[in-house]
């Protein structure tokens, strides 16, 4: 499978996390949540979801975009299965993934095909949260068009497969609908999914990029983590304090 020597979803644990020693636990980020022959799942480093529900879902070989996957039936069962193993355990997710189709667009914090799963938000409606969050919620230079489309069968490669021009995208789907921004112009900004589901969780926006500078965020950043590390080891929640 194709590598990439600098990139951290290619090699994990190769981007420098300091904070877990000073707080006495180990590479929380790098546990290992679900594995398939071709997808890994490990927990996000500062997990918008406080309860620690929010993951990272990722191919082995470095490509650009999950859309590029939803040709080929086989891979689309494999990621099919894989979402349903995560919502079993978990409950129902939300899934984003901002796609690009190169590297170096400078809109994007890593350029490894990836996307985000975040529970504990059945009864909301995120779509509309985020139709909004993309109209100026995250500020009046943000205002981005898209649309908001059905998302039959909860099919995901398949329904981002269709809707894939060959640009850069954001897409989003909760349940049988999906939001979809086609990015021509390579203007959406990083990190639209932590920003606007921090906002969600948390009234403010915690940016994983600030850690371990930023006490706080290195000190949520490892809370969080072990929530959910505890939670699939031993069954149970543990809400813990550092």
């Amino acid at each position: 499978m194709e590598k990439k020597g600098n990139c951290p979803f290619c090699f994990i644990g190769s981007y420098p996390f300091p904070h877990f020693k000073e707080f006495g636990r180990a590479r929380l980020d790098t546990f290992p949540i679900l594995e398939t022959d071709n997808f890994q799942v490990k927990p996000d480093i500062l997990p918008a979801n406080p309860d620690g529900r929010h993951f990272l879902v990722f191919p082995k070989t470095h490509v650009h975009n999950f859309a590029q996957f939803g040709g080929n039936p086989l891979v689309v069962d494999e990621l099919g299965r894989l979402v349903y193993q995560l919502e079993q355990k978990f409950g129902p997710l939300v899934i984003f993934e901002h796609g690009g189709v190169n590297e170096g667009n400078n809109h994007q914090s890593v350029y490894h095909a990836h996307f985000h799963v975040i529970g504990g938000l059945q009864g909301y409606d995120i779509i509309s949260y985020m139709s909004d969050m993309v109209s100026g919620g995250l500020g009046q230079d943000e205002i981005y068009p898209h649309r908001i489309l059905p998302a039959p069968n909860y099919d995901f490669l398949s329904n981002l497969h269709h809707r894939f021009n060959g640009y850069p995208y954001l897409y989003i789907e909760q349940g049988p609908w999906a939001l979809y921004i086609e990015d021509g112009l390579e203007q959406i900004k990083s990190q639209v999914t932590q920003r606007a589901m921090h906002n969600f969780f948390s009234g403010k926006i915690l940016d994983w990029k600030k850690i371990p500078k930023n006490e706080e965020f290195a000190r949520e950043s490892v809370r969080r983590l072990a929530n959910i590390v505890d939670w699939c080891l031993g069954g149970e929640y543990n809400s813990h304090r550092f």
